[in-house]
């Protein structure tokens, strides 16, 4: 690792939701000198409590470690032994949130060998709704654009979490990329597209670690084989929509939407998205509706309220926050304890 904590750089995955970012997160974790630990949205969840902290002395670290693990995705994917973490804590100079947060992103136990850590990566599905408050913490921070064919997109989500309103799924594909480009402005970003990843791995990582300033390693095209070594004690690796990590990196899935969809969801998806698609190379044509079928469009595509009730959640007295996760972690939890 670093001996300076300012000299290692943060990125963000940023990105709709199954668009292959689990895949992308663990194939640069396998780069020997990058941290893409599993995800967890712990920065932003403690940064109500800790985002001004300038002093951090024994009773500040002891709290902060002890609240970190009221974090469900980092109590139950990362599974850290608190002594890991405070190691690093009596290890390194610590002056602002962004330091802590980085020691915490150390923390994580990769399948991996690792050299000296130059770069953390964060994945998470939400982060694209949080940018704003994530370059808070990181100002400097850089982004990885992840995109993939909305339909490819709709249809896995449909699939794995048997979603059935379409038109509000292809919508939040349109919203969601939408918001990263207007708060990636100013900064550092590159974007990906899922389809060059899967047929050209090798290019799209040189890509990539070029971007990150890191230099290109063959042991992220084989990092699938790593994973069956954390399914065990890390839950997100166990969860059925990630069963397919544990494979080689295949093309199989590119146009898998074509079994998952019918003619009309198709039409649907090219009516919301096609404008949007057409910015990254995804030629979807326009379909001629008629006017009740755009109506029902519009009904379905109502507005959804998940940053706000999100942005709430995160802005709660950290107690009240803790109550809730603790009841949540009460009906859920099981299902990440395979």
């Amino acid at each position: 690792m670093s001996r300076n904590l300012a000299d290692i750089s943060v990125s963000f995955i940023v990105t709709r939701g199954r668009s292959g970012s689990t895949m992308l997160q663990n194939m640069l974790d396998a780069h020997p000198n990058i941290c893409a630990p599993n995800e967890s949205d712990f920065v932003l969840h403690l940064k109500s409590k800790y985002g001004n902290t300038t002093k951090w002395n024994e009773r500040t670290i002891n709290g902060f470690i002890k609240d970190l693990n009221t974090n469900r995705k980092y109590r139950l994917f990362w599974k850290v032994p608190p002594e890991t973490l405070q190691s690093l804590f009596d290890t390194y100079d610590v002056a602002s949130y962004a330091d802590a947060c980085k020691l915490v992103y150390l923390s994580f136990q990769s399948p991996f060998e690792k050299q000296e850590i130059s770069q953390i990566v964060d994945k998470n599905p939400v982060n694209f709704h949080f940018l704003d408050e994530l370059k808070l913490v990181f100002p400097k921070a850089s982004f990885i654009h992840l995109v993939r064919d909305p339909r490819a997109v709709v249809g896995s989500i449909k699939k794995s979490f048997n979603k059935t309103n379409i038109p509000r799924i292809a919508n939040s594909w349109v919203k969601a990329n939408d918001l990263i480009e207007l708060e990636k402005k100013g900064s550092t970003s590159i974007v990906v597209n899922y389809e060059d990843l899967v047929k050209n791995p090798e290019g799209s990582l040189n890509s990539i670690t070029t971007f990150l300033d890191q230099k290109y390693c063959k042991d992220m095209l084989k990092s699938y084989a790593e994973i069956d070594k954390i399914q065990a004690t890390h839950g997100n690796f166990s969860l059925d929509h990630h069963k397919n990590l544990s494979q080689p990196i295949s093309t199989s899935f590119v146009a898998k939407w074509k079994t998952h969809l019918s003619d009309l969801e198709i039409n649907q998806i090219g009516f919301i998205t096609s404008e949007a698609a057409q910015k990254y190379g995804y030629d979807i044509g326009l379909p001629d509706l008629s006017e009740n079928e755009i109506n029902v469009i519009k009904r379905k595509t109502a507005k959804k309220v998940f940053r706000k009730k999100r942005a709430f959640f995160y802005s709660l007295p950290f107690p009240i926050k803790t109550v809730i996760l603790q009841l949540r972690s009460f009906f859920s939890d099981k299902k990440y304890q395979k």
